[in-house]
């Protein structure tokens, strides 16, 4: 099966079609501009594909740029690389931290909003996606 799930429609317009989908194949290739990609489809094969990176691999996760001149760590790296980084990460975010941070974290959340709901509108990355977390984050 192919698909194009890159196809611009309104917003939530495309859950019945990934439905219909998700229950014709566990996976699929989609055609986009440059080439396409495999998507899968199906939690445990999600989880298999996460954990073998013997054939899949984190070197790059952006369909759009497939060999970034960057890499973003940890998301890049495959074991064992990820697994020392993922050590420095867990501890900020387990159960016990994030209920620490989560009132400064509802704060923030609520001054970043303040800061563009008069207007009445927003650009959601510049207003609130680059922002919030990094103020909650550093």
């Amino acid at each position: 099966m192919s698909a194009d799930i890159g196809k611009p429609g309104p917003v939530h317009s495309h859950f019945e079609e990934w439905d219909e989908i998700r229950e014709q194949c566990p996976a699929f290739w989609n055609d986009i501009d440059g080439g396409g990609h495999w998507v899968l489809t199906r939690f445990d094969s999600i989880r298999h594909a996460l954990q073998e990176h013997g054939t899949f691999s984190n070197e790059s996760t952006i369909i759009s740029d497939p060999d970034p001149a960057y890499k973003m760590i940890p998301t890049f790296l495959d074991p064992p690389e990820h697994g020392k980084y993922r050590q420095l990460y867990n501890a900020r975010f387990s159960p016990a931290m994030v209920e620490r941070v989560s009132d400064f974290a509802r704060q923030a959340c609520n001054e970043a909003i303040d800061a563009f709901i008069g207007s009445g509108r927003c650009d959601l990355i510049e207003d609130f996606a680059d922002p919030y977390p990094t103020k909650v984050f550093l």
